[in-house]
């Protein structure tokens, strides 16, 4: 299967990181409000939330199947110890049940085939005990016209995912179908997306019946 990124990787980089860097400020205020440690981040890209992690002492992974990509995250994070970075399939990854204590998707679920965001999500709620969900939001805002830009230049397939994905509710309705509660959501990407603090509900309830014991 031919890497996508080969040959952007570093444009990415470059241009589009420092776009994201409020949006990557919202997911860590995200991950503030729970007790994590280590932070798993799948489809990881060049690694900016990575590195913006490791500099506030989190215990960061970084996973992502494009090689171009995590050639990139590793040239940029250097520096950066604390990081470590798998190639793999996010719907199948090399870790453990509940191996992280939080875990991140950030701006991967809208460019996957809608069969596949399902099993990303689960896949994410099985290795993490919590999610950080960032994606574009049904109500996309009064810039949302403008997401349309950069998601035709990703190409027709990317393209396509992205237009299902907003037709069928976003991330709302995705986190709704796949049965996740939200714990918190705040608005990002210039009103076009939300990120939002999610659990499973199975384990929310857990929770629940754990505490009235």
């Amino acid at each position: 299967m031919s890497d996508e990124y080969a040959g952007v990787a570093r444009l990415y980089a470059s241009f589009l990181d420092p776009v994201l860097s409020r949006t990557r400020r919202t997911a860590r205020e995200a991950l503030d409000r729970v007790k994590a440690a280590s932070v798993v981040d799948i489809c990881c890209g060049t690694g900016a939330l990575c590195r913006d992690l490791a500099a506030e002492g989190y215990e960061v992974t970084g996973v992502d199947y494009s090689d171009a990509m995590l050639g990139e995250a590793a040239r940029r994070a250097k520096r950066s110890r604390d990081i470590r970075y798998f190639r793999a399939d996010a719907r199948q990854l090399p870790f453990e049940d509940g191996a992280y204590d939080a875990g991140v998707l950030s701006l991967c679920l809208h460019e996957n085939a809608p069969e596949d965001r399902s099993a990303l999500l689960a896949e994410a709620a099985r290795v993490a005990k919590t999610l950080v969900v960032v994606d574009y939001s049904h109500t996309r805002g009064a810039l949302g016209v403008l997401a349309h830009v950069p998601e035709r230049m990703a190409g027709s397939r990317h393209y396509a995912a992205f237009r299902h994905f907003i037709a069928h509710g976003a991330l709302e309705e995705l986190l709704r179908t796949a049965g996740f509660a939200v714990l918190h959501k705040e608005v990002c990407l210039l009103g076009a997306g939300m990120c939002a603090l999610v659990l499973p509900e199975r384990r929310r309830k857990g929770a629940r019946t754990a505490d009235r014991g």
